[in-house]
């Protein structure tokens, strides 16, 4: 098609003009060079699906600075129906599965057994593996490390920032909680993300491991059960990612950020597999992306958040207090909504409603 190869001349064209390679898109928007190349290729037949296709095309085309509503009108010709679009697939009448409090004992039931075949598959495909942990909690809380004093900084003040070598742990207080936090190791397997891998230990109970990217913040939420000491979720911001070194900035949050108020709507997805996702937060509509493997993206709202997802096995669903959850069956376009409504038992509180929806 002329039009499909002219995409591909734009796309090119505009990279060039910019003076990036290949390689360079691919670092900054976390897509593989295969892709890159196959859309200025306009060789669509390298992604699974349409709904990849455009939204790697939207992607990158908003990258270039481009239009991407003129590449994709070009992409599709002027006479393909617009309800052949990712969006409209995604919003089209769908069966409703909606998880409520009543029939708690079957949530949890089925929930569980989800979550149990999903770790199987996942252990079995070598998409993940268990972790490795030593012997006993002084021996997994880096015990043979140099201790460093550090001092939380008070509220409204912006914290400083903490190295963290394999030769030293840091050890601070949370009004009553002792806490001890050490860097296991940088984990580059994924040179896409870049990973700290951090151990904390509260109050000389059982270590708890977290990941966190450079530039992400990760919430430490006391309704963890290794965490239950903290008195106040923790907020730990990877800053610089060195070979063997993190710098971070570590401060105390009010109780919102996990998900513990009423004020904020948290959700964390976890991609275990590629996948495609839109999203809407009180009333503002992203524009798709496409995420892959080992990689997480955390959506906040106040009133209302609705998630689309391109492949339900592929996310999966971490909610403060909730146990993590696919989205849904492999291959399946899944639509989540989270919204506020009055708590049954008291009115004058709110409760977070989920509501997922999977396509036909």
């Amino acid at each position: 098609m002329v039009l499909a190869k002219r995409v591909g001349a734009i796309l090119k064209e505009s990279r060039e003009s910019r003076k990036l390679s290949v390689r360079d898109v691919a670092r900054e928007t976390n897509m593989t060079p295969k892709y890159i190349e196959a859309l200025e290729a306009e060789d669509y037949s390298q992604f699974p699906g349409e709904t990849y296709t455009t939204g790697f095309l939207r992607s990158y085309a908003e990258y270039l600075n481009l239009d991407s509503d003129h590449i994709l009108n070009l992409y599709r010709g002027i006479q393909i129906d617009q309800s052949q679009s990712p969006v409209e697939e995604l919003t089209r009448a769908t069966s409703s599965v909606s998880f409520r409090m009543p029939d708690k004992q079957y949530i949890l039931g089925g929930v569980a057994a989800a979550v149990i075949v999903g770790v199987i598959a996942l252990f079995a495909s070598g998409t993940v593996s268990l972790p490795e942990f030593g012997g006993g909690a002084d021996e997994v809380a880096c015990s043979d490390r140099a201790m460093q004093e550090i001092l939380l900084a008070a509220e409204g003040v912006t914290p400083g920032m903490e190295t963290m070598t394999n030769e030293n742990a840091l050890t601070f207080r949370q009004e009553g909680a002792n806490i001890k936090m050490c860097l296991e190791s940088i984990d580059s397997t994924r040179p896409e993300r870049t990973v700290a891998v951090v151990q904390i230990i509260v109050d000389g109970g059982e270590p708890h491991t977290f990941q966190a990217a450079q530039g992400e913040s990760v919430v430490l939420d006391p309704a963890t059960e290794a965490l239950s000491g903290l008195n106040k979720p923790l907020i730990v911001t990877a800053r610089t990612l060195g070979e063997s070194t993190a710098r971070v900035q570590i401060e105390t949050g009010s109780g919102a950020e996990a998900g513990q108020g009423e004020d904020v709507i948290r959700v964390t997805l976890e991609f275990v597999q590629d996948s495609y996702i839109e999203w809407v937060n009180d009333g503002v509509v992203h524009n798709g992306v496409y995420l892959k493997a080992g990689q997480r993206r955390t959506l906040e709202a106040t009133g209302s958040l609705e998630v689309k997802v391109g492949n339900g096995a592929g996310v999966r669903i971490i909610r403060p207090g909730a146990p993590p959850k696919l989205a849904g069956p492999p291959g399946k376009i899944v639509k989540i909504r989270y919204s506020k409504k009055p708590n049954p038992l008291d009115p004058a509180k709110k409760v977070i409603e989920e509501q997922i929806q999977v396509a036909p």
